[in-house]
């Protein structure tokens, strides 16, 4: 049977958290019991699947206020109309109630149900979403109850009609005032895959002229960051060539640019690969490269 990296991840965390409360219960005999429960509870995780990717849910205790928004990184949710689905990582939901907190602090009602929690976003605005919800273990043990919050910002967009979620974002390169949106090759981005099947003719790609060695910045044009990232170079003027990596970096903490030096002189089609943080997928960009020797 072949484990897909959600699932593997799943279930290592299932392991840890079933480890660290046995491991307690143990240590504090059978007083342990509600604390051990309490802790399952906050040790839960909750993740929210939308166009932003996959985030895990900020975990309140049942007294807890509602955290600083400050304190939470915006999701961005694309456009009115986009959907949002929350499932926990490990388990089932059960009863579930969704509700946001707009400006002013007014709280608006989500959705109420049982099983799998989906929103669609239909207003613009930065919302504060809250899930209160119980999750029944994998194992068919106790079910926890417990609450999770989110930062989900709506832009002033629709979603196209021929759309039903984000496109992949435009890969960029720069150097100085240059700079080129990469065309979009191969990649699958949340879920969606799609195959370019040849490479555009050289001269076709998007160009920046420059000197060799000089600093070029990678970044993707909607502001998101990516974890890891590959440059290979292939002369332009030799189809027969194998590309060359010239640089990059596999599983950083999210960045959204990097920087790195031209190769050498000479005219080179440029092949960019970034994996998207938030577990979105990842997307090859083609280039090309005019450089020349700094005089």
């Amino acid at each position: 049977m072949t484990t897909t990296p959600n699932l593997a991840r799943a279930i290592r965390r299932a392991r840890w958290l079933t480890l660290g409360i046995a491991m307690l219960a143990m240590a504090l005999g059978p007083t342990a019991r509600s604390q051990s429960a309490e802790l399952a509870q906050m040790l839960l995780e909750v993740e929210a699947h939308g166009a932003f990717g996959v985030v895990a849910g900020q975990a309140l205790s049942p007294d807890d206020a509602l955290p600083d928004p400050a304190s939470l990184a915006v999701l961005d949710a694309y456009a009115r109309g986009t959907g949002v689905t929350f499932r926990p990582t490990s388990g089932t939901l059960g009863d579930w109630t969704l509700t946001a907190v707009a400006a002013a602090d007014r709280v608006l009602p989500l959705g109420t149900g049982s099983g799998p929690a989906s929103v669609v976003l239909d207003a613009t605005g930065l919302f504060l979403v809250r899930l209160d919800g119980r999750v029944q273990p994998a194992d068919g043990g106790t079910p926890s109850t417990g609450s999770w919050v989110w930062r989900i910002g709506v832009p002033d967009r629709d979603l196209p009609e021929a759309e039903d979620s984000a496109p992949p974002p435009r890969i960029r390169l720069a150097s100085g005032d240059q700079q080129v949106r990469l065309e979009r090759g191969s990649g699958c981005y949340l879920g969606t895959c799609g195959d370019i099947g040849g490479v555009p003719p050289t001269n076709e790609l998007p160009t920046i002229r420059t000197v060799a060695g000089a600093p070029l910045v990678l970044d993707l044009a909607d502001g998101s960051s990516f974890t890891s990232w590959r440059v290979e170079v292939t002369p332009a003027d030799d189809p027969v060539a194998g590309p060359v990596v010239v640089t990059g970096s596999v599983e950083t903490a999210p960045q959204a640019r990097a920087v790195f030096a031209a190769p050498a002189a000479g005219a080179w089609q440029v092949l960019v690969h970034v994996t998207f943080d938030h577990e979105r997928g990842s997307f090859d960009g083609y280039a090309r490269l005019l450089l020349v020797d700094d005089a």
